[in-house]
């Protein structure tokens, strides 16, 4: 009997975003996709196994091992027999630690027949690595014995001390991402050092760092539709092959063009592994940014549609803070935005087209809580929220009467009033509808201009209901952070 088995690295985001030095923080991510990029096909084709599955189409009968597919921090294998799998396994995992020092892994196999049993295997596998995840325990290592110095940060004992402009001592994780960032640096002109340096064009009242985390919708829903008509390994091999060969080329196609597009704004790719994207850039281009890379998502020619015949379509999650934040929990909100846009998508989204949303927060206090929490705490005024978000990506007449980010464009700081009666519009909302109508009414008398949106933000089912100024907040909120892309070719 062969072995199936699942290999799924764990505690991914911390590892990566537990720092606020880009060094790490980029480092990280890159020996994070380095894991099976290279260092896990290297040991498959050090066996004698087939470690390319993109080249091929069905799975090998004579191989020693064989990965099947490879996509969202994991990979599926055949192997022979136990002792391969026992032997390949272990090197992995010494592996695994030596390079990265903090990544975890966990690992699921069965025995089958690699017969007519695929659908069962995958369920039975699948069970069996949740509750690998679940019951993972990933003591802390020792490393090198101190004298007097631990890392500051970890805990874990110093190895090195880094004498340039910040004088610190590191552990050897920071050691570890720091010189793969060195290695990445050498070989990208454009990236940059830091994270002053990520913003040294924009400092000033917009020297805000964003966060972009961008996640496709439907991804498991339309996955097991496709693969749930297969039940042998012979026809669901290639099937899944090919999918997540699609699923990663349009992904991958949509964050490129926007690179090419937009090429004067400084753009750091922390995670892009199949439909899950998350970018670091400066704050004032985030929203177009992100927007713009939702509607390139939609485009897909059909030929290149992940699903054929199926519009692909994402939402993302924004946060803006400043590089003294800990980027942790700013990766954290950008996550919670992500998840509260696609709560709008499932909302809105009929059977017959499907929405792409966007959510964001301007985090500009040292205000420490979950996302949730803070906008009941900071937001909800008098038993109303004064935000609308999050916003509709997608032009679609099911999804009219929702907020739409183009609505938001074209309104964010208010324009056609002077930049001092914005200002107090967006004070007086924080305060009540009342005060709103006053400042409102005030302006009219002057001969400006205001139309309510009539946006459906409340239903039966809403705990709290919205100020009729809500989608105003939000465009008057950031108003200084709203930057059109184009203006980063202005400059140069």
């Amino acid at each position: 009997m062969a072995i199936l088995a699942v290999y799924d690295t764990v505690g991914i985001q911390d590892y990566i975003f537990n720092s606020n030095k880009l060094a790490e923080n980029v480092g990280g991510s890159k020996l994070v996709a380095d894991i099976f990029a290279s260092v896990f096909p290297e040991i498959i084709s050090a066996h004698g196994g087939v470690a390319n599955w993109r080249k091929k189409k069905e799975l090998s009968q004579s191989q020693s091992c064989e990965i099947v597919y490879q996509g969202g921090g994991n990979a599926y294998v055949v192997f022979e027999d136990q002792a391969l799998f026992q032997s390949v396994t272990e090197q992995f995992l010494a592996e695994i630690v030596k390079i990265t020092r903090g990544v975890g892994l966990a690992v699921a196999a069965i025995e089958t027949d690699l017969g007519d049993s695929y659908q069962d295997d995958m369920k039975k596998l699948n069970k069996r690595l949740a509750l690998a995840k679940g019951n993972l325990n990933r003591p802390m290592l020792a490393g090198n014995q101190p004298i007097t110095k631990q890392s500051v940060r970890t805990g874990s004992p110093v190895t090195a001390f880094i004498s340039g402009e910040d004088k610190e001592y590191i552990d050897v994780e920071q050691g570890l991402k720091r010189e793969r960032y060195r290695l990445e640096r050498e070989n990208s002109s454009g990236l940059v050092k830091s994270f002053n340096k990520l913003i040294e064009d924009t400092k000033g009242t917009d020297s805000f760092i964003a966060i972009i985390h961008a996640d496709g919708n439907n991804m498991g829903k339309n996955i097991g539709e496709i693969m749930g008509k297969f039940s042998s390994y012979e026809e669901a091999v290639p099937e899944i092959r090919e999918l997540s060969k699609r699923i990663d080329d349009c992904y991958k196609a949509a964050t490129e063009k926007m690179r090419k597009s937009y090429p004067n704004i400084k753009v750091i790719e922390l995670i892009g592994d199949g439909d899950d994207i998350t970018l670091v850039l400066p704050g004032k281009y985030a929203l177009n940014y992100a927007a713009e890379l939702l509607k390139i998502i939609e485009d897909t020619p059909p030929d290149k549609q992940p699903f054929l015949g199926v519009k692909p379509t994402a939402c993302a999650g924004v946060v803006l803070f400043r590089d003294h934040y800990p980027f942790a929990n700013a990766y954290q909100f950008a996550e919670d935005c992500c998840a509260s846009a696609k709560k709008l998508a499932r909302k809105i989204s009929t059977q017959e087209v499907s929405a792409s949303c966007i959510d964001f927060h301007l985090h500009s206090s040292g205000f420490v809580a979950d996302l949730k929490t803070l906008r009941e705490d900071q937001y909800v005024i008098r038993k109303k929220s004064v935000l609308a978000r999050p916003w509709c990506i997608s032009k679609d007449e099911a999804f009219k009467d929702y907020p739409s980010f183009d609505w938001l464009r074209e309104h964010v700081g208010v324009k056609h009033w002077p930049r001092n009666k914005s200002k107090a519009l967006r004070n007086a909302i924080a305060i009540s509808d009342v005060d709103a109508d006053l400042v409102v009414n005030q302006a009219k008398s002057r001969g400006l201009s205001f139309t309510l949106a009539t946006f459906c933000l409340d239903d039966e089912k809403s705990k709290v209901h919205h100020s009729k100024y809500a989608p105003y907040f939000d465009a008057l909120e950031i108003a200084d952070l709203f930057a059109d892309l184009t203006e980063s070719e202005e400059k140069t």
